[in-house]
């Protein structure tokens, strides 16, 4: 969702930078002409102050609103970044990687850890169905940021599901 908002705020910068170019090469225009008008004396000193002013007010309202644009785009970036490492974080098993892939960019299979150590896990440590009850529980309850809700509930509802 975060990401489909991105886009169009991203195409509504993008709409505001082509009024202000739009904008800016009015004034432009008219700024070069004043200044012609002034030099052969056909307009006032004020005139031209006043068209200069809006010249450059119109130079940096088009500064600003590119710099809107390379702001919503890097926040777009980001946004898609997040949700793609979000994506591969629900991969099945948590690596990301789709079926058939064979290891990681360092030839581990999965099994393997950093170094040679192995994790096993006790058997008479697992918890027993009320104690998963409570842990799922208080694990639904906890704080995620807005945007992940829905991943929380859908996570956990496929635990239940298990």
């Amino acid at each position: 969702q975060k990401v489909a908002i991105n886009q169009c705020r991203l195409q509504q910068a993008k709409a505001s930078l082509i009024v202000a170019e739009v904008n800016f090469e009015k004034a432009q225009l008219d700024f070069e002409r004043f200044q012609r008008l002034l030099d052969k004396q056909a307009a006032t000193q004020d005139a031209f102050e006043q068209q200069q002013s809006r010249y450059k007010q119109a130079r940096a309202n088009r500064a600003l609103a590119q710099t809107q644009v390379d702001l919503v785009d890097e926040e777009a970036r980001q946004a898609q970044a997040a949700w793609e490492q979000m994506k591969d974080a629900m991969q099945p098993g948590g690596q990301g990687r789709e079926p058939g892939d064979e290891g990681d960019e360092h030839g581990r299979d999965g099994d393997e850890l950093a170094g040679s150590d192995r994790i096993e896990i006790p058997v008479d440590d697992l918890l027993d169905a009320e104690a998963y009850r409570k842990a799922l529980l208080e694990g639904m309850r906890g704080e995620v940021p807005p945007e992940f809700e829905a991943l929380k509930r859908r996570y956990y509802e496929e635990l239940v599901r298990q």
